[in-house]
């Protein structure tokens, strides 16, 4: 017969519940750990004489291990799609900048008006936010050279925590003229910047991880570009250029 401490341990696993979705690598182990277990406790059930009480248990283990397999299938198709994505986006002949971000999940698009999401207040959002947890790594999106590099900290630029500048020499609007262009990366792990100021470097080239430095709401790469020097005044739409 099944002892109390066992009989314990599966009223926990029937009654431990996990978001629906496996959006990052954490979470689908918590998944794959869990179905292991549920199928331990299911042989465990098959060997032992059951009564009606355990039958009914036994019922909803199985319930949970075929929502297991779902979630875990769910989340090898997701992974693929967004891989997928990634390479279509970073190997376009077309595309003058290269997806400056390991996920192409956009959360937040460029918009003169857009409803800031901690003050509340109405303010232009410059450039869009890309965002997923777990390791993400960000990436130069074109050749060009290191202007700045910013700590969270430091009074340069506030609300962007850590943040790299970049500034590149590009045909951009396609007229046959290379012009200055300048892409700024914001929000970034702390201690992970890959560049120092007067670095030149590649398109594709890792720079930095994601993370959510400065104001912040989560884990993102708030990104922008700008055709010139950097201002507010002269951001543009990164979606223009990126696919």
């Amino acid at each position: 017969m099944l002892n109390k401490v066992t009989l314990l341990v599966i009223t926990v696993l029937l009654l431990t519940g996990y978001p629906v979705q496996a959006d990052n690598l954490q979470q689908l182990e918590k998944y794959q750990n869990e179905l292991e277990n549920v199928q331990e406790q299911l042989l465990i059930y098959q060997n032992n004489e059951l009564n009606e009480q355990m039958k009914q248990e036994m019922i909803q283990l199985n319930k949970r291990v075929s929502e297991l397999k779902g979630y875990v299938k769910a989340y090898e198709i997701a992974q693929t799609n967004i891989f997928i994505k990634q390479q279509l986006v970073k190997l376009d002949p077309n595309a003058k900048l290269f997806f400056p971000a390991s996920t192409t999940r956009i959360t937040s698009y460029f918009d003169n008006n857009r409803k800031h999401p901690i003050t509340g207040e109405n303010k232009a959002h410059i450039g869009i936010d890309i965002a997923m947890p777990g390791n993400q790594y960000i990436y130069a999106a074109e050749n060009g050279k290191v202007i700045d590099v910013y700590k969270e900290y430091d009074g340069r630029m506030n609300g962007y925590g850590d943040a790299i500048m970049l500034q590149h020499q590009i045909d951009i609007d396609g007229d046959g003229q290379k012009e200055v262009v300048t892409t700024f990366y914001a929000h970034l792990m702390p201690n992970t910047t890959q560049v120092t100021e007067g670095d030149v470097v590649d398109r594709g080239e890792l720079i930095a991880q994601m993370g959510t430095s400065g104001i912040s709401t989560g884990q993102h790469l708030h990104f922008e570009v700008h055709i010139g020097n950097w201002s507010k005044q002269n951001a543009v739409d990164p979606m223009l250029f990126l696919n």
